[in-house]
């Protein structure tokens, strides 16, 4: 991390704790990126009292940094300036996936690149830190300052935890968009769906759909024969048909097969990157040879193709089911420390902790001694000192 040690003003623990705690409560409200973006500009120049900020948003398939959001009014370059990874300050901190701090001549740093249309350019202090979820980048923040300012340890740190808040929303939308889009595009599959999911819990990945899955898709491209091997989490779900046959040619063949649709004379596979925590393969075999462009290549494509969105749009959304249940979970144990350090006049750190101890003790997850607290509404030596009974 780069930073020049100068005096400037600071902000205080509170005002820091307080930064973070409105921009939780905005971002986990928020359901569109842009307005995210501009949701996490307001929320870091309010607390920061940085003269600029802006927000950059990383768009695939382009692969750009984009500007979305800026504080100061600049209509002519939001949504239109762009830089790729590893250009400007912007970039290598997108790059790197590591936050910047210059407290003075910003523009004189060998990795700035100057745009015309930006005063901002001409500022002397900045702050950059990446919006990261995972190992996985989707933006920038950017904050400025006219004068030189030096920017605390507690500073940079909590400007790079909005940065993970941002991305880890962003993930959440990016996961339910594609559930969106996927349940769109497969609307065709909808009955389909409810005969598999009738058979019990787990929809299409369930082990007992596979069957009936297969010979859907087998009827609707006019193969003879078929089988798939598909990996959502730990054990991998194969499957033939008709059953009992064994079809190692199309197991063989897929193994070396990359990420999509093929064929070779008499089969065809189809075949998924990882993704969302699914990937596998599906093979078929024809009567006679296949081409592109033949009834038989045109059918399983799209049968394949609504297969594999039907499976996306499966694992994508047990992905955001756990995403929902983190979140929750979360809440609970953010307000159920707020109780303890309320009453017991302790730190967050210690409520924490305490809260962590007695998870332990009880065996069982901290969102469930979280619930606890907040249902007895009262501490005896700091928790509960067994759940509050539910009643029936």
């Amino acid at each position: 991390m780069d930073s020049t040690h100068l005096a400037g003003t600071s902000l205080g623990e509170a005002e820091l704790l307080e930064m973070l705690h409105a921009a939780a409560l905005r971002l986990n409200r928020q359901e569109d990126p842009v307005l995210l973006a501009h949701d996490l500009v307001d929320a870091c120049r309010d607390a920061t009292r940085a003269d600029s900020c802006f927000v950059y948003l990383y768009e695939e398939p382009a692969g750009d940094l984009v500007l979305r959001a800026s504080s100061n009014a600049h209509p002519g370059e939001v949504g239109r300036l762009r830089m790729r990874l590893g250009e400007g300050i912007t970039g290598w901190v997108a790059e790197q996936r590591r936050p910047v701090a210059l407290a003075s001549d910003a523009m004189r740093d060998a990795r700035f690149k100057f745009y015309s249309n930006l005063p901002e350019d001409s500022y002397q202090a900045m702050l950059s830190a990446p919006i990261l979820h995972g190992s996985r980048v989707w933006g920038v923040i950017n904050l400025q300052h006219r004068e030189s300012h030096h920017h605390s340890a507690a500073e940079i740190k909590a400007v790079s935890a909005l940065g993970m808040m941002a991305g880890e929303a962003l993930a959440r939308l990016g996961w339910r968009q594609a559930a969106q889009m996927h349940e769109r595009r497969c609307r065709m599959l909808e009955t389909l769906r409810a005969q598999f999911e009738a058979q019990g819990e787990g929809g299409l990945l369930a082990p007992q759909a596979m069957p009936l899955l297969l010979q859907t898709v087998v009827q609707a491209a006019g193969a003879e024969r078929a089988a798939c091997c598909w990996q959502s989490g730990r054990d991998p779900l194969p499957c033939v048909w008709p059953a009992g046959e064994s079809q190692p040619e199309l197991s063989e063949a897929a193994a070396s097969l990359p990420p999509g649709l093929h064929y070779r004379e008499r089969r065809a596979w189809l075949v998924l990157a990882p993704e969302a925590g699914l990937e596998g393969w599906l093979g078929l075999e024809f009567a006679a040879p296949i081409a592109a462009g033949s009834a038989e290549w045109l059918a399983f494509s799209l049968a394949a193709g609504l297969l594999a969105d039907r499976l996306r749009f499966e694992s994508w959304r047990r992905l955001s089911a756990r995403q929902e249940e983190a979140l929750a979970a979360r809440k609970l144990i953010e307000r159920a420390k707020g109780i303890l350090q309320q009453q017991l006049q302790i730190s967050e750190q210690e409520a924490y902790r305490r809260l962590q101890a007695e998870s332990r003790r009880q065996r069982r997850p901290m969102a469930a001694t979280a619930q606890a607290v907040l249902a007895a509404g009262l501490t005896l030596n700091g928790l509960p000192a067994s759940p509050a009974p539910t009643g029936n």
